[in-house]
């Protein structure tokens, strides 16, 4: 661990303000912890090893923007890619549970294959959430969006009428 630096060295480091700092915080991107004179310090190597992996970015006439490295998520022209796979078939292939465990796990095996979806894993919802949630879902107005229970259709409201 290296020495404690306060909030201004390190937003100065990493080239970001201060509430940009507090913000790499709550994201869980950096740790904190409280100095004896009770403000925010910040462990000097954790800020270098930040600096390194995240590059600046700029455009012209626009602010520079910190891009962080992840092997879970990447951002391409069209589409979001995760664990590599593309997101849209990943959407197509999987239940949400099965991408949920796959993305938190990053095991293939049990979440999600190549050859589609894998079992259902045993989860269900509850009858009577089930219930209610249709129930206040029919309530909704004319025009929202309203979901059927299939995946891949959602039941859309007919359009209101106009009343002359």
């Amino acid at each position: 661990m290296g020495r404690w630096i306060g909030a201004d060295e390190a937003s100065r480091r990493l080239g970001v303000k201060p509430a940009t700092l507090y913000a790499y915080v709550s994201r869980g991107v950096l740790a904190r912890r409280k100095g004896d004179d009770g403000r925010s310090v910040f462990d000097s190597e954790e800020i270098e090893r930040l600096a390194l992996r995240g590059r600046p970015r700029h455009r012209p006439g626009a602010a520079s923007e910190l891009v962080i490295e992840s092997a879970v998520t990447l951002l391409g022209q069209d589409r979001a890619y995760y664990r590599g796979r593309d997101a849209i078939e990943l959407a197509a292939t999987a239940t949400f549970e099965a991408a949920a465990t796959w993305l938190w796990t990053g095991d293939l095996s049990p979440a999600v294959s190549s050859a589609g979806p894998a079992p259902a894993s045993g989860w269900a919802a509850d009858p009577v959430a089930v219930a209610v949630a249709r129930a206040a879902q029919d309530q909704l107005p004319p025009g929202c969006f309203r979901w059927s229970g299939s995946r891949s259709s959602p039941r859309r409201s007919p359009p209101p009428t106009r009343s002359a």
